[in-house]
């Protein structure tokens, strides 16, 4: 067998001819951005990377499969980097789901100065995600309806990071365009008609459903009838020019929203406070007891689990530590199906 000396100076010759490639692999990339930004052609080609993953990790066995996907997973993102240098984007945009009005266009505007409106919550992730926008707020988890399942899979499936969060008060409000006494009907999102279900059924007013309470409000304002209400916040109802008939109508107190604000880059702080990671486990007893075991010096404040195939499941956990990325660094020794999510700075309230 080869002494150390003669291995270290294979390696060293290893490197060099990767960092050659490497390099020549960057010029190419950055022909790409010219020609993506000539054509206002988005950078992320989602389909085209998947693909690319796949072939270069085609017929090989573990673990040499996913460090090939985890090395070129990495040389991707770095490519993407640059191309967005020179496509250069729309810097400060920061995306939410829903209309003006929405509990996401506020935590939105906290965000940032200018904001951009998309139908979904994959919808703002893309665009996150191709650089078409730099940030976008996804609701994650309310204290009264709890965890938003879809954003949790948006997650899973992007190499976004969440850089921070936004705490919520939710507070419901009647809003109409005359008086109280004039109103008949009541419409809104359906949880928000169930937060405020004593209130209603106190009143006896209809119900009607409605996709988000902002577009309820702008239809009522829309629409011009008095016999109709809107269940959304004061903020909302001033946006709309509607009047506040009755503050403070929900059954329970106290309700928050937590939307997290994504990005495509990690961006660690010395005053980072917070941590989210996602997770597989072997599919065998005791697993998950096990990696939790490694968190009992830490404040575990969130785990959620989502299906991915035959009752396999995705785990998604936050911490709260004096420094996370000490944690994460001891955890990701003994475990690497670990993908941390981001470390940044916890519970910014409106």
């Amino acid at each position: 067998m080869a002494d150390i000396n003669e291995l270290r100076r294979e390696i060293d010759a290893a490197d060099k001819e990767i960092t050659k490639l490497f390099l020549h692999r960057m010029e190419v990339c950055r022909d790409i951005g010219e020609y993506k930004a000539k054509r206002n052609l988005p950078v992320l080609d989602e389909e085209r990377e998947k693909q690319l993953l796949e072939a270069k990790a085609k017929g090989m066995k573990s673990p040499d499969r996913e460090n090939v996907e985890r090395l070129f997973k990495c040389i991707m993102d770095i490519s993407k980097d640059e191309q967005r240098k020179i496509c250069k984007g729309q810097e400060g945009v920061v995306g939410f789901c829903g209309i003006e009005g929405a509990h996401g266009y506020f935590a939105a505007k906290s965000a940032g100065n200018t904001v951009r409106s998309f139908s979904s919550f994959h919808s703002v992730a893309a665009a996150v995600e191709s650089g078409e926008i730099a940030r976008g707020v996804l609701p994650i988890e309310n204290t009264t309806s709890g965890s938003v399942l879809e954003v949790y899979d948006v997650l899973g499936e992007s190499s976004l990071y969440i850089v921070g969060e936004i705490i919520m008060p939710v507070t419901h409000c009647l809003l109409g365009l005359g008086s109280i006494d004039d109103i008949k009907s009541v419409c809104s999102h359906p949880q928000a008609l169930a937060q405020c279900d004593g209130f209603l059924n106190g009143k006896g007013y209809k119900r009607i459903q409605s996709v988000n309470t902002a577009v309820a409000a702008k239809e009522c304002k829309e629409k011009g009838d008095i016999t109709s209400g809107v269940i959304a916040s004061r903020m909302c109802g001033e946006l709309y020019g509607l009047n506040i008939l009755k503050e403070g109508i929900e059954d329970r107190k106290g309700n928050k929203t937590r939307f997290i604000v994504i990005s495509r880059n990690r961006e660690d702080s010395a005053a980072a406070d917070k941590a989210s990671i996602t997770f597989t486990l072997p599919h065998r007893q005791g697993s998950l007891i096990e990696m939790l075991s490694h968190f009992k010096d830490v404040n575990l404040t969130k785990i959620e689990s989502r299906p991915v195939g035959d009752f396999e499941y995705r785990f998604y956990l936050d911490f709260v530590a004096d420094r996370p990325v000490d944690v994460l660094h001891r955890i990701m020794g003994i475990y690497n199906t670990i993908k941390v999510l981001g470390v940044y700075k916890g519970k910014t309230s409106l």
